[in-house]
């Protein structure tokens, strides 16, 4: 976020598309949103959607920089992401996949059970961070690597760096992150 938006503020709303990036294993495509206010940029959202398939040779000349996992990281806090409300969430941010709360229709398409929307899990993140005041803009990238199964124990590492915070989300018994994150408090845009 850039700048505060105000219930009365007059807003324009601006969604593009890019162009698509061949990577290894499929095509990336981002979605960005942004929210004018007084014609400034006062919110920016940028979505990467990810096709998995053949569609010919990777270009890594565009290719998206990704981050390194947190090591020796401080641990920020250990919770869990309780099932119960998944399809509730659901209907309230209109993400309606049933891998977020059927387990039987999750389980057809190759996964263990039901999982978070990543929302839900990088909102108690942020809560876990020490960041002192809401210093504006902020910058937040988020990279989802996996699933975030609901109940299974999930630990938090960062690592502070003056006014920003690396942190990665582990899952129970895996040792790949699979959340990374980026906060940086006062970034410019």
């Amino acid at each position: 976020m850039v700048q505060p938006i105000d219930i009365n503020d007059t807003l324009d709303i601006r969604i593009r598309l890019s162009d698509y990036r061949v990577v290894e294993k499929g095509i990336e495509v981002d979605a960005t949103a942004s929210i004018y206010k007084n014609n400034g940029l006062a919110w920016e959202n940028v979505l990467t959607y990810y096709y998995r398939g053949k569609y010919g040779e990777a270009d890594d000349s565009n290719k998206q920089s990704r981050p390194d996992p947190v090591q020796n990281g401080q641990v920020s806090g250990q919770f869990r992401i309780k099932a119960k409300n998944g399809f509730r969430f659901a209907m309230l941010t209109g993400d309606t996949n049933g891998i977020h709360y059927n387990s039987l229709y999750a389980r057809m398409l190759g996964f263990k059970g039901a999982f978070s929307q990543p929302l839900r899990v990088v909102s108690k993140c942020l809560q876990n961070l020490p960041i002192n005041g809401s210093e504006m803009p902020a910058r937040l990238e988020l990279f989802y690597k996996g699933p975030i199964y609901y109940n299974y124990l999930l630990t938090q590492k960062h690592v502070r760096q003056n006014k920003s915070f690396k942190f990665d989300v582990y899952s129970q018994d895996d040792d790949r992150p699979c959340i990374c994150g980026h906060y940086q408090a006062g970034a410019s845009l």
